[in-house]
């Protein structure tokens, strides 16, 4: 493990849980400050709890199935979609959204403010970039930031050649009654509609849910989830993003094709910052570009 030195409030903890065949155990950075608690996986850099202190109820939605294993992704809190989305534009791109939600991250360095912040980075290792075919001397970081909101930003460097790529931050949100949920600042956006294939749709007022919902928008806004039934507001300011993504996958398939205990589809929504599909990130030996989001409760 990284010999870094880790501020108040941020913990190492080496051997948490795993469900992994091998028998080893997945490293995490546990937060506990006055102003929130979370929890970062190496394994796929991946946010799997925040919540301020005083919130009643988690914000980040994690299966009780998810499963804990090295060549999957844990189902919940916030996987890393990158070099691509889904299984790509050309649709034939495996594993699912990239290596990168896969594979074990590096710490680079982790810092605190006076006024209770704390801050990680993550660095993807070069052996994984050369695994997607992607440029091999890029760079892709994730800083994270966690106090009375969670901050997010995916940085990706182009090294000495020209590359292209899809990225998201596949944030699954618990929500009272996903059925009483809905999804504000998308109005009149178009998407695409992936359950029955159309393309070109055009959102009218609120994103509401009554059955499998799998949607792709142009939008640049900002997204806000409306939770009734928690009595809460969930703000997804975003930044260096043209898509957002909507998804639930109802009773039948949250089953069957995503192991999800009967019911959990009930009490998750995903709502996801995104450079997908069309709106892939195109980048100059040397240009950067910055997927970010910040994440409040209102």
């Amino acid at each position: 493990m990284q010999d870094i030195t880790l501020p108040e409030g941020l913990r190492l903890n080496e051997e948490s849980p795993t469900n992994d065949q091998s028998g080893a155990g997945f490293a995490t950075i546990d937060v506990s400050t006055r102003l929130c608690t979370g929890r970062i996986h190496l394994h796929g850099a991946q946010v799997t709890a925040w919540q301020p202190r005083g919130a009643s109820e988690p914000v980040f939605w994690q299966s009780a199935q998810a499963q804990l294993a090295s060549d999957k992704a844990i189902r919940g809190g916030v996987p890393i979609s990158f070099p691509w989305f889904a299984d790509g534009r050309s649709h034939n791109q495996k594993p699912a959204h990239g290596l990168a939600r896969l594979a074990d991250w590096k710490l680079v360095d982790a810092s605190s403010t006076p006024g209770g912040e704390v801050t990680v980075r993550l660095r993807l290792d070069d052996e994984t970039l050369a695994k997607s075919k992607f440029a091999p001397d890029a760079e892709v970081t994730l800083v994270v930031t966690m106090g009375v909101a969670v901050q997010m930003s995916l940085v990706v460097r182009a090294g000495s050649a020209a590359c292209h790529f899809e990225d998201a931050m596949h944030n699954y949100f618990h929500v009272g009654d996903v059925t009483r949920a809905s999804v504000k600042g998308l109005d009149a956006a178009r998407y695409l509609d992936k359950v029955s294939g159309r393309d070109g749709q055009l959102q009218e007022g609120p994103v509401t849910f009554s059955g499998e919902t799998d949607r792709v928008y142009q939008s640049v806004a900002s997204a806000s989830i409306v939770d009734p039934v928690l009595n809460r507001t969930i703000r997804i300011e975003k930044s260096g993003s043209e898509s957002t993504v909507v998804w639930n996958p109802w009773s039948k398939r949250s089953e069957k094709d995503f192991g999800m205990a009967p019911g959990e589809w009930q009490q998750m929504v995903c709502v996801e910052t995104a450079n997908a599909l069309a709106d892939e990130v195109y980048l100059e030996a040397g240009e950067k570009h910055a997927l970010s989001q910040v994440i409040s409760l209102g």
